[in-house]
């Protein structure tokens, strides 16, 4: 139920409210892993990774270091402080554990494109596409790489198509703004 209120809470814009109700879960179920990425991912979105960290060494206590979700967790602090080839080593070694990943992939495309590895980076979002379609942040991710590997209008055309589609629209429609 925290989490829930959460991610509520996160959509409404209440992000400091929806840190503190997985601070309380965690409290209270420390050994619930999904808490702990999600906790992370949020810090991270907010750009504060020291903090991110922090959070992720705490769920060490209680789970593996080489859990391929402490793995991808670390791939997504990597990649958004920057550090793209990090991000992709991590990614990798998620991968190897648990190789049908969307969000892995995911992450591995976005790494791959932030170091102009194009072609890698296409078949990791086709990839990501394959194994969670219908998930709008891959969609988007693979769009992006669309528009590098071939041109913008494919990109915006792949992207009208999607809005024809599917209950996302504002998502899809942000992308093309973007691009």
């Amino acid at each position: 139920a925290a989490i829930k209120a959460a991610k509520c809470l996160w959509n409404i814009n209440q992000s400091l409210e929806a840190i503190e109700f997985l601070k309380k879960s965690i409290t209270h179920n420390p050994e619930n892993l999904s808490t702990y990425v999600l906790l992370v991912d949020y810090h991270t979105r907010r750009y504060n990774f020291v903090e991110a960290k922090k959070i992720l060494n705490q769920a060490l206590r209680f789970h593996k270091a080489d859990n391929y979700e402490i793995l991808k967790t670390q791939a997504l602090i990597e990649l958004r402080k920057g550090n793209f080839k990090s991000a992709e080593a991590y990614a990798m070694r998620s991968q190897k554990i648990y190789s049908t990943d969307a969000e892995t992939n995911k992450i591995l495309a976005e790494s791959y494109l932030a170091r102009g590895l194009v072609r890698d980076a296409f078949q990791a979002a086709i990839r990501a596409i394959e194994l969670d379609a219908l998930n709008p942040e891959v969609q988007i991710v693979y769009a992006k790489v669309l528009h590098i590997y071939q041109n913008s209008n494919s990109a915006i055309s792949y992207l009208t198509n999607l809005i024809k589609q599917n209950q996302f629209p504002t998502d899809y429609k942000l992308a093309i703004a973007s691009i």
